[in-house]
């Protein structure tokens, strides 16, 4: 379809609380020729929707102060007095059977388990986009120059997962940071190191933020802190320390925490671990 002259590429709305999870997002989005905007919260998210046109919209679920399953309900709403139906896609670290019903109750239409690799992600806009959007770059079927810079970053991962098939047990799997590395070639910006500098950056006040309420143990606020750096964990690699927050997150959320001291112990520890290899990486 033309646009003004020119193909437009699909247009994406990513709606995420985490910064580390946006930026890697729009990373991806990018290399498979999206163009993107982001929303950091649930509120952002509705004013995106009354004030620009998008092709669909990734929605992170849990989110402060309005989360992705009301954002959703409110876009819906407003829907059905001006018409049109956007695809929304669920960003969600829990994908189990009662989390896919809630997000299809919310009027969600699909949803992506984080984290999620390029393929997964190109899967559902060549999935959701409309039709005419994906004749263009490296969503076009024959697309050559567009779709092999795609086959080359999930070429890389596959690559590190062959070379590193004890992944599981190591402080940074190498799976991740080869797709993030993949990015920083094929985008031809320093992609890898800002990702990894932001996850330094950011979880440094989350995980004091999480210590102290452990300390004083509010069972809302250590699901809330673990949550948030589980999810950005995940995205540099740390597989091992965000399997560590989700058991702690799940912990809070059924307010089992006797040993609360124990677990927050070995996630401080395994967090300097991170720390110290993802410095590494940088600094080679």
């Amino acid at each position: 379809m033309v646009v003004g002259g020119s193909h437009r590429p699909v247009k994406v709305l990513i709606a995420d609380d985490n910064s580390v999870n946006r930026d890697v997002a729009t990373g991806m989005l990018g290399v498979i020729q999206c163009e993107t905007a982001i929303a950091r919260d649930g509120f952002e998210a509705i004013e995106c929707f009354k004030n620009d046109f998008f092709d669909l919209i990734f929605m992170d679920c849990q989110m402060p102060e309005l989360d992705g399953f009301r954002a959703t309900m409110a876009i819906r709403e407003l829907e059905s007095e001006k018409g049109g139906r956007i695809p929304i896609i669920a960003l969600t670290a829990n994908v189990t059977g009662e989390v896919k019903e809630t997000c299809t109750q919310a009027g969600m239409d699909d949803y992506l388990s984080k984290p999620f690799s390029l393929n997964s992600l190109k899967e559902k806009v060549v999935k959701w986009a409309p039709a005419e959007r994906r004749k263009s770059g490296v969503l076009e079927p024959n697309s050559s120059d567009s779709g092999s810079m795609a086959q080359a970053v999930e070429a890389q991962r596959v690559e590190a997962l062959h070379s590193n098939l004890d992944a599981r047990n190591t402080v940074l799997d190498q799976r991740v940071l080869a797709g993030l590395k993949a990015l920083q070639v094929r985008g031809g910006s320093d992609m890898f190191s800002r990702v990894i500098k932001l996850y330094l950056d950011s979880t440094r006040d989350i995980m004091a933020s999480l210590q102290a309420a452990c300390r004083a143990n509010e069972p809302q606020k250590i699901g809330q802190y673990a949550h948030a750096l589980r999810s950005s964990s995940a995205n540099v690699g740390a597989l091992r320390l965000s399997g560590y927050l989700a058991e702690l997150e799940t912990k809070a959320q059924e307010e089992m925490l006797d040993d609360v001291k124990e677990r927050l112990e070995n996630i401080v520890c395994e967090y300097h671990l991170v720390v110290s290899a993802l410095g590494e990486e940088i600094s080679n």
